[in-house]
């Protein structure tokens, strides 16, 4: 231990002030009568009391340094992983750990052993690694990144020498674990249990789908396959709630290893579907556990409220409502102007009740400014989608009251009426009007007519179809988070119904409107909250999770999510985390395997808001078994950006010898100080009050004043 003195001044004030106090001492005592040794006894006494007074005008520290060498401590992360499971690479790896590893670096330093998977799990001792168990646990994902943060966050304090990962290196959560291997500025080994080389297998590696459909559609179903080594005809299977319901085949070949199967599903009501996808065992695969995967589709309403506001009587206001009421999916309500604010149909509906508004030829001259308005606010509050029809009556002034919502801009108007052909406009890969052909049958279709008003699309709208005459906007579209808009910029649609070339030129009108009106619509739009869990399938062994979040709601504060859960004699209710004003969280672990379904609840001060169901299984856990092959990639990269090692196929002494040589470089000494301040230490002041109260005491035993 080692000892310092600090004050304000430095250590010659101190000596000033000992010199100091000896004199004032002296000439105290030097006129008294008393004799030696007596005298020199007070003056020394006096002396004493007198530095320790002047002392504190110091601020005297005193510091007491010492210091600790800990030991070098080598971490062994051991892979707990469910896909340890696979040829056996779990006793290998207790083999390695018990013969080879156990005592590594021997000596000064301290080694311990941690399990890992989706994150850190536990600490072992020596007489658990002959026993760790891969089943029974919740171990269906690797995430290495999570894994390390942790361990940098329990061990902080301690002087880590080296990491020591013992794993197959198929990381699949996290992302790149590096930056975190970083934060602990030490040496990256591991040890790679099991082989590189990959064997024969097939796997579901990749399901695309839309998780929310419209009833009454067909769902397209796309499924990556991965097939390794293998010259062979492949069954794929589809099934819809445990039963069969489509097989494709596919010729895999060892040359190629990624395959694309698509199936289509489809419901004639809403509900929940559990569709599985699976593929038939070929011969000697290493594991048949990732020869499938589960997944939900909810098929919703597919119904839409369509308002359609006519300028009034005509030939296509006739045609056009005619073939919206043809689609079954479409209530569609029609007001026929027949003057100022009057409607041939009775009076205006509540605007708050629909989806889609389409304005056709509307408004005109004598149109209610109010009618404009409404739906204005309407869209605004629950955004819902526009569609305007032009006409050669349009009143593109009263038009402006909307031009926010519209999908394009007036630049001049004009009643002269002309004729023009249409031709589309291709845009590869897009979704809207994939089935209509791309909309290649419209240049096909009878002349309709255009005034010469000049429009222009919107920056954030698209035209899908120009007018052969002049080359302008005869179709654009504007669909973005907000605003769901669309505009037919001629008119005359009626004529396509009166073409003799026997084509169905009605149902392909109807088609590009139903399109345009399912594309840009957002149903889900209104809904004040939306919950999913994280995944469509747990095991019994792990918690289920759920996230939600408020969307369209006004929060207050008192807002509460509870959420339901049913199924295979399991009947629990649970109240979300909180952990923002829109986002929430919350889990339970299920003991049973089974399909389950949820009904979830937004509560205001203690009144539902609104509710919403979902699915989900208990079951399988497959995720570890996607990829088989043992990959040494992140764990190379992370020995090469850190000085470690890669320890696979070395010798239990040769590994000891690695980690002491690192050890050695790793010891350092921590120095400790406690300080004694003076100034406000109850003992050094206690001991000034005693020194004054002797003094006195024996200045009254010897009668001096």
């Amino acid at each position: 231990m080692n000892f310092s003195f600090n004050a304000e001044y430095g250590l010659l004030y101190s000596l000033l002030l000992l010199i100091i106090s000896g004199v004032i001492a002296y000439f105290y005592y030097k006129r008294t009568s008393l004799k030696n040794p007596q005298k020199k006894l007070f003056t020394i006494l006096r002396t004493i009391t007198v530095f320790l007074f002047l002392l504190l005008l110091l601020s005297p520290v005193f510091s007491f340094i010492s210091g600790i060498s800990p030991p070098p401590k080598n971490v062994f992360l051991i892979d707990n992983s469910e896909s340890l499971l696979i040829e056996n690479r779990n006793e290998i790896l207790k083999n390695i750990l018990t013969s080879e590893l156990m005592n590594a670096g021997a000596g000064n330093s301290e080694n311990v052993f941690y399990l890992f998977s989706e994150n850190l799990m536990r600490e072992l001792t020596r007489d658990e690694l002959k026993s760790i168990a891969y089943e029974g646990v919740n171990n269906f994902s690797t995430d290495l990144s999570s894994s390390l943060n942790t361990l940098n966050s329990n061990l902080s304090e301690s002087n880590i020498s080296t990491v020591n990962i013992i794993s197959d290196g198929i990381i699949n959560e996290g992302g790149n674990p590096l930056k975190f291997a970083a934060l602990m500025n030490v040496s990256f080994n591991y040890y790679l249990t099991g082989d590189t080389v990959q064997k024969k297998d097939v796997s579901v590696k990749n399901l695309y789908f839309n998780k929310t459909a419209f009833a009454e559609s067909s769902v397209p179903v796309k499924v990556q396959i991965m097939s390794y080594l293998y010259n062979s005809v492949l069954n794929v299977r589809l099934f819809e709630e445990d039963k069969l319901i489509d097989t494709k085949t596919v010729a895999v070949n060892d040359k190629q290893l990624s395959y694309e199967v698509s199936f289509s599903v489809f419901s004639q009501d809403s509900r929940i579907v559990k569709y599985r996808v699976e593929t038939e065992p070929l011969e000697n695969e290493i594991t048949l556990k990732n020869n499938f995967r589960d997944f939900y589709i909810k098929f919703t309403d597919n119904k839409f409220r369509v308002l359609f506001v006519s300028g009034g009587p005509g030939a296509d206001n006739s045609f056009v409502t005619g073939e919206l009421k043809k689609i079954r999916n479409f209530r569609t309500d029609v007001m026929t102007q027949k003057a100022a604010g009057e409607f041939y149909e009775g009076s205006f509906p509540d605007t708050d009740n629909y989806d889609v508004f389409i304005l056709s030829g509307y408004p005109t001259a004598v149109s209610d400014q109010s009618v404009l308005n409404k739906i204005s606010s309407s869209i605004e509050k629950n955004n819902s989608s526009l569609i305007f029809m032009a006409a050669r009556k349009t009143d593109y002034a009263k038009l402006k009251a909307i031009e926010d919502k519209l999908s394009f801009k007036v630049s001049s108007h004009s009643d002269n009426e002309e004729l023009t052909g249409l031709s589309p406009v291709a845009f590869p890969g897009n979704e809207i009007f994939e089935r209509l052909g791309q909309l290649g049958s419209v240049s096909s279709m009878p002349d309709v007519f255009k005034t010469s008003s000049v429009f222009s699309g919107n920056p954030s709208s698209e035209t899908f179809i120009l007018t052969s005459r002049n080359s302008g906007p005869a179709l654009v579209i504007e669909n973005t988070p907000d605003k769901k808009s669309a505009a037919f910029l001629v008119y005359g649609f009626y004529k396509w119904r009166l073409n003799k070339s026997g084509s169905d030129n009605s149902d392909f009108f109807r088609n590009i409107v139903s399109a345009i009106i399912v594309a840009i619509t957002d149903k889900e739009a209104n809904k004040h909250f939306s919950i999913e869990t994280s995944k469509p399938v747990f095991s019994k062994y792990e918690d289920v999770r759920f996230n939600a979040s408020i969307l369209n709601h006004e929060i207050k504060g008192s807002e509460k999510i509870k959420v339901r859960i049913s199924g295979t004699g399991y009947d629990r209710e649970i109240e979300m985390n909180r952990l923002n004003d829109f986002q929430y969280s919350g889990s339970v672990r299920i003991p049973e395997d089974g399909n389950y379904e949820f009904n979830a609840g937004l509560y205001e001060d203690n009144v539902l808001i609104e509710e919403t169901k979902g699915r989900f299984s208990v079951g399988e856990n497959n995720f570890e078994f996607i990829e088989t092959r043992a990959d040494n990639s992140i764990l190379k990269m992370l020995a090469l950006e850190t000085g470690g090692e890669n320890l696979t196929g070395r010798s239990g002494s040769e590994i000891s010898g690695f980690i002491s040589d690192i050890n050695s470089r790793s010891e350092y000494e921590i120095k400790t100080a406690k300080n004694l301040e003076l100034n406000v230490n109850p003992y050094y002041l206690s001991a000034l009050i005693f020194l004054l109260c002797l003094e006195w005491f024996l200045r009254k035993r010897n009668n001096l004043p």
